[in-house]
């Protein structure tokens, strides 16, 4: 039977799926079963809705086999290869560890080529696999393994490879690049082989059926046959807005002297948005800059104040030793010329600034002053003022003259210097941001111990007798062009290290390991000096080494070697200085159009780098710079970590040899780090440099801002899921494009991607780890609708910063609910009522809520909560009517309290739990009008009482662990309320504790319960275990019996039985068919998966109540009866628990209801007597066609409102 209804859904399943996509193929080779959830007939309940109450954030149906891998209850840190379509993910395969797929490109209609590093499935992706859908079938496609792949191109019948890596052909080597011909399944290098040693190629671009464009870090190509010898003719503009030629200066650890308040790490490192240096209540104010070593600044740039009221307007600057105002020079934001000032230096307001920068270009915003080595400018953000005179100088005043407002603030300040110096000292080093990157290094010998030379100087020192110790330090290299390096070395007098110093070997070296440079230089100078090492051509920073060759003084007792810092000066910057022509080691710079028909012509002197897009990079950008670019709208867009800015490069007449270039680069705030298309543009990833903030831009024509982060991105995904289309981002953040929102890994949808990839079949793979459920739920309750089936998460009650997990059913209009906080480390929590009025709020004292009893005839709610760390278990009895203040009855450590039932008449509640009251154990009555507590049955039943439940008007069921008088280990018993008596026990099911029972049908002939682990159905007078295969990994918190409606319900769904019920176990269960889910059901015939849930996030100790699945519907006949209890059950012989029971008072008590009870009876007889002559003379004398039946002169509603029971309690 099994075998035929999952069959049928098989069929169904892939009946319904998209019938291009290979996920038909899928599905059987994984055998793939779906599930329906059952239509609920939930017709005699409140809104037709079943509301389940959890401690959950996500909800979705279980509606496939494996789904369970994807619902973020799997292991999180596992990636896999992953199958999407039609909302059906498959796990094709788990990657194990030291497993990347870190590129997947579709191939043909069924495959994909999956590249990156370690084994999959026996084979090593560096090799590049081919993965068939329709086989499910991996080959491997190049011989040699390519140990870094940035892209892969498809071309018809060949496959580019492109990245950072050597491929040897036969006896040829070439870097970055390497093709394979589906064809005859061979791969080889291109007829350039290659673009040298170190080259990088980040993007291989289709421009059109005859060109592709290679993007990346290169300037040659590895075939020296093909370098041409000729001049180029073109100019190009550099966009000299983007050079920075002089050095930030570190003030990290300079001290400042200054009026009003100061953050003096913020003031160094403006990145923020407040005022780091406030002066209240004025318009002037000083602040001096010291600074640890004598400097020569070459510009300062001033960070006004984000406040207009605190905005410096007028401020001068006056340097020490020289105790002169300085001349500066600077930009003006107004007429875009340059302007010098003294004692009266202007600072325009941001708003000005700021309306100013959007309407003006680069070229009216900077300017190179002094010969061209200080550029100054301004922006939205700050302005920069040049000094005119070069005045070294050991402090800086910054004196504020006026202010905009009625304060004085700025966000801070920022000095440069014509010199990049690298300290010895490491810690000199250190930027005035912990953000800001590529700072220069050092690294000292570890053989000998280094100390600071003198205290308030900059140099390291080291005295030895032995050893050659040695320095190497880093220093920086902004961009390719012309430097003088020049090594600083202490004098000997200061420290009187003279007759100790020695001779060091200086020697630079590049990156790439050429000598540049090698000399000795004598330390035994008497004051500070400067020796020229090096000047010419550097693309990045040398390493430069101090090694000690010896002491001048062979005879000198013990050696001293100092080393200060080496300072790297600009010269001139290549993109500056470029002139018409070039080199072949400079032939290209980051782009080369290759067509490969070209390279059938002989005359290849004219081939290789000479075309307009090849030269555009060697003009216009940096050497040595890294681009990205991409194809959008017929157009070539090209960025650069080197360029803030996009280039925009289009073609005229379909020909990408005749090319149209736009002088100026689209804005980016920042240089760009990666260029990605999607459906409506392209996608950027820039990161600022001087605010180090990183951002996501869309552009389509205008740039808009997709997100920022103080964490760069390097990568993006584009992929499909649900019919929307999603960027995920590397650092974590997913925007959906569809709804251009953020859902930056939101609850119902959690992405943490290596790669991903889609044919135009609909199938999507993904390598990583996916998290999908459908419904996010932010208040811990959904709703299951009868008629549509569907889960609703809005218009449902709800607690604010609340989770509800319990309810009861009131009247047609109002509910009560049990809550608890969800602020991680919060207990608080309680009951809210809602109905036709303002919610109303009643206390437990924050304890959790094990039932709750409505009696309706006093409009009184009785709630019983269990012990917590706060406080102790308790029976509350709170007036809705609020005409009397709660009654609460409070138990002992330990004790506990779980259920309860009432008898109506007697005013009294039929308590359950584990605990002692007045004499009585774990079941006991409570007359909450006499405050009082009995026994029930004379004390017969006791243990762990879970639950009671009338089964009609004389039978009460009570389920747990019991005794009576003469059985233990029960674990239901049932009662007849009429004699008193039990009338059927089940002992001994090898079981634990009953925690809930549900009758099936409206007797006990048919039962279900459960203990907590396993579930056990009683029919034909038997019980059987038909607990679910869980591996033993089964938590069951709740049980309930629903109904279904078989007019929506599939015919394979049914079976063969008079009702309709399914009964639903909700909790914590560990499947081997289902993995982790939280719901099953059991339609008779078997058990299946309901739903599963993500847990909302709590702390490990925090306690979190059980939910439920809530019918709100009125089912009082189960927990309330009628019935009234004879004296045996509800006397008061049993004095109240604040009474002091002595023996004379009880002796007194029995003395009065004997005397009671005596005129008790001479008042039933005398009404006795009365009444049969009342009848005699009403048949002789009355008109017997005149009767009606008398009515009462009131109700037993008017009397109850007219005396209520609460005002006939003592207590009152």
């Amino acid at each position: 039977m099994y075998i035929h209804k999952y069959t049928l859904l098989v069929l169904s399943f892939v009946a319904g799926l998209a019938q291009g996509s290979q996920i038909n193929g899928v599905v059987n080779h994984f055998n793939i079963t779906q599930y329906t959830a059952p239509h609920l007939d939930l017709s005699t309940v409140r809104n037709s809705q079943l509301l389940i109450f959890d401690d959950f954030q996500t909800f979705d149906y279980y509606t496939y086999k494996g789904q369970q891998i994807f619902t973020g209850l799997a292991d999180e840190r596992k990636n896999s290869l992953i199958y999407y379509s039609n909302n059906t993910y498959v796990q094709l395969a788990e990657l194990p560890d030291g497993a990347e797929i870190k590129k997947i490109v579709p191939w043909g209609d069924d495959s994909f080529i999956l590249s990156g590093r370690g084994v999959f499935e026996g084979h090593r992706l560096e090799h590049q696999l081919i993965y068939n859908l329709s086989s499910f079938e991996i080959t491997e496609i190049l011989k040699e393994p390519l140990e870094h792949v940035n892209d892969i191109l498809t071309d018809g019948e060949v496959v580019y490879f492109g990245g950072g890596f050597t491929y040897n052909d036969g006896n040829l080597s070439g870097h970055s690049v390497v093709k394979w011909d589906a064809t005859d399944k061979s791969s080889s290098l291109l007829p350039f082989y290659g673009f040298g040693q170190g080259s990088v190629v980040n993007n291989i671009i289709k421009l059109d059926d005859s060109n592709i464009l290679f993007v990346g870090k290169f300037s040659t190509i590895d075939n020296t046959a093909l370098l041409p010898h000729r001049n180029v003719s073109s100019s190009f503009l550099s966009n000299s807005t983007n050079i920075e030629t002089n050095a930030l200066a570190s003030l990290r650890f300079s001290s400042l002297v200054h009026d009003g308040t100061l953050n003096s790490s913020a003031f160094v490192c403006p990145e923020g948005s407040a005022d780091s240096w406030t002066i209240p209540h004025s318009t002037m104010g000083e602040l001096t800059i010291r600074v640890i070593n004598q400097m020569t600044p070459s510009k300062i740039r001033i960070y006004n104040s984000k406040d207009s009221n605190n905005q410096v307007n007028l401020f001068r600057i006056v340097t020490s030793p020289s105790r002169s105002i300085m001349n500066m020079t600077y930009v003006d934001p107004i007429t875009g010329a340059l302007a010098v000032c003294d004692a009266w230096c202007p600072l325009q307001p941001l708003s000005v600034l700021s309306n100013l920068a959007e309407n003006s270009t680069s070229s009216v915003m900077a300017a190179f002053p002094n010969n061209n080595n200080v550029l100054v400018k301004w922006t939205a953000a700050y302005q920069e003022f040049a000094f005119v005179n070069r005045v070294p100088i050991q402090e800086l005043t910054f004196i504020a003259i006026d202010s905009f407002g009625h304060n004085v603030g700025l966000l801070g300040i920022e000095l440069f210097q014509a010199e990049y110096d690298t300290y010895v000292n490491n810690t000199l080093n250190q930027p005035n941001c912990d953000s800001q990157q590529n700072f220069p290094a050092s690294v000292v010998s570890k053989d000998t111990v280094w100390y600071q030379g003198l205290p308030d100087q900059s140099y390291m020192a080291t005295s030895f007798t032995a050893g050659k110790p040695s320095v190497t330090l880093t220093p920086s290299i902004p961009y390719p062009g012309i430097y003088t390096l020049n090594l600083v070395t202490p004098g000997c007098l200061t420290d009187n290290t003279c007759a100790f110093r020695g001779i060091v070997n200086v020697t630079i070296r590049a990156q790439n390991g050429t000598h540049l440079m090698n000399r000795w230089i004598y330390q035994n100078n008497e004051n500070l000096k400067y020796d020229p090492l090096f000047r010419g051509y550097l693309d990045d920073s040398p390493n430069v080494v101090l090694e000690w060759i010896g002491p001048i003084d062979p005879a000198a007792a013990n050696n001293v070697m100092v080393a200060d810092r080496v300072t790297s000066i600009i010269d001139s910057i290549e993109d500056l200085e470029m002139k018409n022509g070039t080199s072949n080691s400079n032939l290209l710079n980051g782009l080369f159009q290759y067509a490969a028909s070209n390279f059938t012509n002989t005359n290849l002197s004219t081939l290789v780098g000479s075309t307009n897009i090849d030269q555009y990079p060697v003009r216009n950008i940096p050497h040595s710079s890294s681009l990205f670019g991409q194809i959008y709208n017929d157009t070539l867009f090209i960025g650069s970590p080197s360029i803030d800015g996009l280039a925009k490069i289009s073609r005229r007449k379909d020909d990408w040899n005749d090319i149209i270039v736009d002088p100026q680069l689209i804005d980016t705030e920042g240089p760009v780090t990666g260029i990605f298309p999607y459906s409506n543009g392209l996608a950027l990833t820039v990161h600022s440099n001087q605010t180090n903030m990183a951002s996501s831009l869309s552009f389509n024509g205008s740039i808009s801002t997709i997100f920022r982060s103080n964490a760069p991105s390097l990568s993006i995904l584009n992929l499909t899921i649900d019919g929307s289309e999603i960027l995920v981002f590397d650092n974590g953040y997913v925007y959906n494009v569809s709804s251009q929102s953020d859902i930056s890994n939101s609850e119902t949808l959690k992405l943490s991607l290596l790669s991903a990839g889609a044919n135009l079949e609909d199938d999507l793979i993904l390598a990583g780890n996916v998290q999908s459920t459908k419904h996010f739920v932010p208040n811990g309750a959904i709703a299951i609708d009868a008629d549509s089936n569907e889960v609703v998460t809005s218009g449902l009650p709800s607690v604010d910063d609340g989770i509800i997990y319990r309810g009861l059913f009131i009247n047609d209009s109002s509910s009560a609910y049990a809550y608890y906080s969800k602020s991680l480390g919060s207990s608080k929590g309680g009951i809210v009522v809602y109905g036709e009025h303002e919610p109303e709020y009643l206390s437990t004292d924050d304890s959790t809520v094990n039932d709750m009893l409505y009696i309706k005839d006093s409009n009184l709610l009785a709630v019983v909560t269990s012990g917590t760390s706060q406080g102790l278990a308790s029976l509350y009895i709170h007036d809705l009517s609020a005409d009397f203040a709660p009654i609460k009855e409070t138990f002992e450590i330990g004790e506990v309290i779980n259920t309860m039932v009432l008898f109506g008449r007697n005013y009294t509640l039929l308590v359950g739990g584990t605990f002692t009251r007045n004499g009585c154990r774990d079941l006991c009555l409570y007359n909450y009008a006499t405050n009082n507590w009995t026994r029930f049955m004379d004390g017969n039943i006791t243990g762990d009482i879970r639950q009671l439940q009338f089964l009609d008007g004389n039978t009460l069921m009570v389920a747990g662990l019991l005794a009576s008088s003469d059985s233990k280990d029960l674990q239901l018993v049932e009662i007849d309320l009429s004699n008193m008596e039990i009338i059927s026990k089940l002992q001994g099911t090898n079981t634990g504790t009953f925690q809930h029972v549900l009758t099936v049908g409206n007797s006990s002939s048919e039962l279900i319960a459960h203990d907590g682990n396993q579930v056990f159905h009683f029919v034909d007078g038997q019980w059987k275990n038909i607990s679910p295969d869980t591996s033993g990994q089964t938590q069951i918190n709740g049980l309930t019996l629903l109904s279904t409606d078989f007019s929506q319900r599939n015919s394979i769904m049914k079976r063969d039985r008079v009702g309709n019920e399914l009964v639903v176990i909700n909790g914590n269960f560990s499947s081997p068919d289902y993995g982790d889910i939280n719901a099953m059901y059991y339609d008779f015939n078997g058990w299946n998966p309901y739903y599963f849930s993500v847990p909302r996030e709590s702390n490990s100790d925090e306690v979190i109540p059980q939910g439920q699945l809530f019918l709100n519907k009125d089912v009082s006949f189960t927990s309330s009866s009628q019935i009234y209890l004879s004296n045996d059950n509800d006397n008061d012989d049993t004095p109240a628990a604040s009474e002091p029971a002595t023996h004379e008072k009880h002796t007194k008590k029995l003395a009065k209801i004997f005397v009671v009870l005596i005129a008790l009876a001479l008042a039933l007889a005398t009404v006795a007597v009365l009444g049969v002559v009342g009848v005699l003379f009403a048949y002789l004398f009355g008109d017997h066609n005149a009767y009606e039946p008398l009515k009462p002169r009131i109700n037993e509603a008017e009397m109850l409102k007219t005396v209520p029971p609460e005002k006939l309690m003592k207590f009152i």
